[in-house]
C-alpha cells in the first residue's frame, strides 16, 4: 500500500487506523529480506489476517504456481505471433522486434518448464482481494500494441 520501494510505510499505518481491532501483517525491510521471505509468506498463509501489506516491488517475489505462469507465457507467445502475422510484409523492424520478444518469452518458458514450486505460492496464501496503491507502477507493463492503438 505504501509508496516507498523498501517499506510499506504509510500503508501499514493506515490499516490500524482504519481497522483498529483487525489483525494485519506488514512486510518491512527486515521480514521480507531474501533469507526471511519464505518464513514471512508461510506466516501469511497459515494465520488469519484481515490485511497483509507489502510494497508493489516486493509483490513480485511471491511465487505463482508454475503451471499458471506457463499458461500466461504461452498466451503471450500466441499473442505476439498473431501480432507478427498481422504486420505488413515490408515492416522488417517490427517483425524482428516481435521475434525477439517471442524468443525471450520462449527462453523464460523453458527455464520454468521443470521448476518446482518450493515456496508458498500466491494461490496457497489464500488472498481474497488485492488493493493496489501503486497503480502508476503498472502503467509501464509491457504489452503488445499495434500502430492503431
Amino acid at each position: 500500500m505504501g509508496r516507498s520501494r523498501t517499506l510499506p510505510g504509510a500503508g501499514s499505518a493506515r490499516v490500524p487506523a482504519a481497522l483498529p481491532d483487525s489483525p494485519h501483517l506488514a512486510a518491512d525491510e527486515a521480514n521480507f529480506a531474501k533469507e526471511k521471505r519464505a518464513r514471512f509468506l508461510a506466516r501469511a498463509a497459515t494465520s488469519h489476517w484481515d490485511a497483509i501489506i507489502i510494497t508493489h516491488s516486493a509483490f513480485r517475489f511471491i511465487a505463482v504456481p508454475a503451471a499458471f505462469e506457463r499458461r500466461i507465457i504461452e498466451d503471450q507467445i500466441a499473442t505476439h505471433e498473431a501480432l507478427r502475422l498481422s504486420c505488413d510484409d515490408g515492416d522488417r523492424t517490427t517483425r524482428k522486434r516481435i521475434e525477439a520478444i517471442k524468443e525471450r518469452l520462449s527462453e523464460r518458458l523453458e527455464s520454468i518448464k521443470d521448476r518446482r514450486d518450493d515456496m508458498v505460492t500466491i494461490e496457497e496464501i489464500g488472498i481474497d482481494q488485492i488493493v493496489v496503491d501503486e497503480a502508476r507502477s503498472s502503467a509501464s507493463s509491457p504489452s503488445p500494441r499495434t500502430a492503431s492503438t
